[in-house]
Formats: structure tokens, sequence, C-alpha cells
């Protein structure tokens, strides 16, 4: 059921109808669904990977590039984005409680699909498994929001929105009273918020022993109800250009996991995911059928 305007009036976290929208939104929704159902999820390379486009004609040197290292004009910008991230990468501490769990899972990698690789590792514990599961999605995230900086801009997109839903920001300290903004503000402001709760170490600890706080999971509830917010507008209003630049494996990959993930630990209430229901869907039903990750 859709939510009303009525109820999420003024709420940060919660989206409104913006029904001037409804009809653009609808067309990209479809044919992202196309895309998704036609890719299977398929990994490919990653979102800002230069990708050949068999033209000659736009054939170029890199500086400082041998001889035989040439590149399209494509590449080139692609090879631009590939390292940008809005915010430094977020890592944990050598030696933190962490490097058993994520050594075990490192020899696993790319051994399992994706719905037996968000599960829990067995005699794992649960804080720690999301704990460094969040950190991969805010680094990945973060990394798609820099790969976009050319297309999301306060020009392209003044509102943060997903189709007939935007939402405004607030976080109770730099800004305590919802603020309409751009998509790229918004952003902004939530990677830095999810940074700050990831960095403070009374939220998650980094010490052996050291407990995880009474509050713990109902804080990650609140930033995986944000972070979905990026693949919302992502999908409603880049997803064209992210085909052309044939990044749009790998966002639906990236989107895939997410959802796997998420509902995995039930970690995003079903309404909260209202401006991609078809899109988590389908993500859902391939599951069921043990769809290709």
């Amino acid at each position: 059921m859709a939510l009303s305007a009525e109820s999420m009036e003024g709420s940060p976290d919660a989206p409104f109808p913006k029904a001037d929208q409804a009809m653009r939104s609808s067309v990209l929704m479809a044919e992202g669904t196309a895309a998704l159902q036609k890719g299977g999820y398929a990994a490919q390379a990653p979102l800002a990977a230069a990708v050949a486009d068999g033209s000659n004609s736009n054939l170029l040197k890199l500086p400082g590039a041998t001889s035989s290292s040439v590149c399209t004009i494509k590449e080139a910008r692609d090879l631009t984005r590939r390292d940008a991230t809005l915010l430094p990468p977020r890592k944990l501490p050598v030696n933190s409680r962490y490097n058993t769990l994520l050594m075990g899972r490192q020899k696993t990698l790319g051994s399992k699909d994706l719905a037996d690789q968000v599960k829990l590792p067995p005699g794992a514990n649960v804080e720690e498994w999301l704990a460094i599961t969040t950190i991969d999605f805010f680094n990945e995230l973060n990394l798609l929001i820099g790969a976009i900086q050319d297309l999301c801009t306060e020009t392209t997109c003044p509102s943060m929105c997903a189709g007939p839903y935007i939402w405004l920001w607030a976080d109770g300290e730099k800004i305590k009273e919802p603020t309409k903004m751009s998509a790229p503000r918004y952003f902004e402001h939530l990677l830095t918020w999810v940074d700050a709760q990831l960095a403070d170490e009374s939220f998650l600890p980094v010490q052996p022993g050291v407990p995880f706080p009474p509050n713990f999971l109902k804080g990650m509830r609140v930033i995986y109800k944000r972070l979905f917010r990026i693949y919302a507008h992502v999908f409603h209003s880049h997803f064209k250009e992210m085909m052309e630049d044939e990044a749009d494996a790998h966002l639906n990959h990236s989107f895939k996991h997410f959802v796997y993930f998420v509902k995995e630990f039930d970690l995003v209430d079903t309404e909260e995911m209202e401006p991609l229901k078809d899109l988590v869907n389908l993500c859902m039903e391939q599951r069921g059928r043990g769809g290709v990750a």
C-alpha cells in the first residue's frame, strides 16, 4: 500500500508523493526491471570500470602511458571516476575484533551465491557480521555517489527524490528540522552521518570483549533505511545514464546484494522500500528460485 502524504509530511525518515514525476519514474522503473531480468544480476566489472566500445576513432593515450596503452574517450572518462568517492573509504583498525570474521569471509568470497553470502557464518556474532557488512555497503555507496557526481547535480536533481517520493533531511544535531535539499547535498549529509556512526566506538566497538550498545540494532535499521534511498534515487533518476555507461549490471548486482542482506536480517521495513517495490519483489522472486548471483 502506498504511503500517504499526510502521514509523512515533515518527517525526514519517510517519503511523500511528488506526483509530477510519476510518469517519468514509471518508465525508468520499467526499464530497470527489464534490465534486471535480462541481466540476471550477473556481476561484471566495478561500477566505474572502463569498458571498450570498439570504436578506433575514439582511441586516445593516457598521460604517462606507453605507446600501446590506449583507451577510448569513454574509458578515459570512466577511469577518472573509478577511484572517486565522496568521503574517504572506511576501514576497520588493524588487529580489531573483526579480523577472524573478515579473513573467514575472504576465503569464501566468490565461492557462494549472494543468497548464501549474506547469511550469518556459523559461530559468528550477529552484531559483528552486521558491522563489517555495513562498512562494505557504506564504501560501495560512497563509490557509487562519487561515480555519478557529474550526473547528479544541484541542477539535475534539485530535490532528493525517487519518482513520486521525496525525502527531507534531519540528523537531530547539525540539522534539527526536516529540510528539503538537493540529492547531492542529501547524499553528502547522509554519508557523513553514517560515517560518524561507524566511527563511533561506543556504537560500533572495535576492541575484543567490548559489548555492543543496546540500541545497536535500532541504529543499524536507521542506517539501512536511509542508505536504501541512494539506490532509490539512482534507479529512478540516473538508470538510463548508468546503462549508457554500461554500469547498470554492477548497480543491479549491488542492489540485489543489499536487498538480500536487509531481508535476511529484517533491517528495512517493507513500506520503506516502496519506491523500488517492483525491483525488491523481483530480487526476492529470483532468490526463491535460486536465481543467478
